[in-house]
């Protein structure tokens, strides 16, 4: 590509030239079309293509003597090679940037540039509902831990710590805002400002992290317990933002979030706004995990009467992808989402019309506690409050697609002054785009990707 300056073709003739200039697109003026054909013959060879409002330019196949020739030219004042580009669709890929701390590089997981990674302004709160999000060296922006059960921040009360034993917390909020520039990964809307809320009651003594029921976190709450955590953070978006939805995410699943049960209902009030009763409450945009099953998302994800969602409700069940775009199913033998050692191996995403949107959810790098497998037996697997770790594993399943859309709600939430559940939910909506691809139900596959 040859640029050149800006008056360069006021220097040639507006006549017609004798070799014809039907080869040139009829935008360009006389002058522009005559300045190329002189530098072609000039030089001795044939352009491809041409520009005369952005610039002066063209470009053509030159040899290094052409190059060197035309280096020399007053009218020349850049030369430079073609180079190729592509779509930011998929296949994704994780990237690297440099930073001052060490080890000096931060990778950008594939999630994060497939849903174009942003900034965070830090202005609203994303609340976490998970084990307990633990201390990380990324995650300084975790700006305020409790354990629901006993409504305490950052040091939990007798053998109810805030920080989960099992980091699956710390993984979904490293997703959603680890810091940008400072070590390991940079989450979707880093630097998001970031409230962990854990609902696990199982005591462990000393109280050092709330303990999950099973090895692998899987069955680590009771819907009592849940619906203590949905009522603490809704008492504490009416104490703290009064004017403005908060934000939250939810990478779990039960039964109980089917149409009529306890979780459902619990989940419907919180999301809903109410400017009632005495209190000023501006409601909550909520993000649930569709589940790993591999079956029906209306099965233990938030469902809807009749089994549509709702477009405007604050509510989104989100389905996992893999880095090409298509949607995580379960293979003819093994499992579609493979995690050991620190985490369950699932089948797949589950599907169906309860899932309204899909986002990364497979082999995400992530904030993460200590490098070995967990057991809930094994103090020395667990992860510690009194610890601030800085590593750093890969898990996929829907628990790690639903943050993607908590932070890009958020990140919207910030930038765009969004203040109720569905406001946001239609900002999200709006950077809705299909790639071609169905679920195993035959449905569009939703994507989003931050302008």
């Amino acid at each position: 590509m040859v640029d050149l300056v800006e008056d360069a073709q006021l220097a040639f003739s507006d006549s017609r030239s004798v070799r014809g200039q039907d080869r040139f697109h009829e935008r360009h003026s006389r002058r522009a079309r005559n300045m190329v054909e002189w530098y072609e013959q000039t030089y001795g060879f044939e352009y491809e293509e041409m520009t005369s409002y952005v610039g002066n330019s063209f470009s053509a196949h030159l040899t290094e003597g052409q190059v060197r020739r035309l280096q020399e030219d007053p009218y020349v004042v850049a030369i430079s090679e073609v180079e190729t580009g592509e779509f930011s669709g998929p296949p994704w890929y994780d990237t690297t940037i440099s930073t001052s701390v060490s080890p000096y590089y931060e990778t950008h997981p594939w999630g994060r540039n497939a849903v174009n990674g942003k900034q965070s302004t830090n202005s609203r709160r994303v609340y976490v509902l998970d084990a307990g999000v633990g201390y990380h060296a990324d995650l300084q922006n975790v700006v305020s831990r409790v354990n629901a059960s006993c409504g305490t921040n950052n040091m939990g009360c007798d053998g109810r710590s805030p920080v989960g034993c099992y980091p699956h917390a710390t993984h979904v909020a490293g997703i959603i805002g680890a810091a940008y520039r400072n070590k390991g990964v940079a989450g979707v809307n880093a630097g998001a400002k970031i409230l962990s809320v854990s609902f696990l009651t199982d005591t462990a003594y000393p109280t050092t992290c709330a303990r999950p029921q099973d090895q692998y976190g899987n069955k680590f709450f009771n819907s009592a317990s849940v619906a203590t955590a949905m009522d603490w953070v809704k008492w504490d978006i009416i104490l703290n933002s009064r004017t403005a939805a908060g934000i939250v995410n939810l990478s779990w699943n039960s039964t109980a979030f089917k149409p009529g049960e306890t979780l459902q209902l619990k989940m419907t009030s919180l999301a809903k706004p109410n400017y009632s009763g005495g209190y000023v409450y501006p409601g909550a945009f909520i993000t649930h995990s569709a589940g790993n099953q591999f079956q029906s998302a209306c099965n233990v994800a938030f469902g809807y009467t009749g089994g549509v969602p709702l477009s405007s409700d604050g509510i989104m069940v989100v389905g996992a992808i893999d880095s090409s775009g298509a949607p995580v199913v379960r293979p003819s033998s093994g499992y579609g989402f493979v995690n050991m050692p620190y985490a369950g191996n699932e089948y797949g995403s589950n599907y169906g019309s309860c899932v309204e949107v899909w986002a990364p959810g497979k082999s995400l790098l992530s904030t993460w506690g200590p490098m070995v497998g967990f057991s809930s037996t094994d103090s020395s697997t667990w992860q510690m409050q009194s610890v601030t770790y800085d590593n750093y594993v890969p898990l996929s399943g829907t628990s790690m697609a639903a943050p993607h859309i908590a932070a890009v709600a958020a990140y919207l939430a910030e930038t765009r002054g969004l203040v109720s559940p569905g406001e946001i939910e239609t900002a999200v909506r709006s950077l809705f785009y299909q790639t071609g691809r169905v679920d195993s139900a035959g449905l569009p596959v939703n994507l989003v990707r931050l302008p």
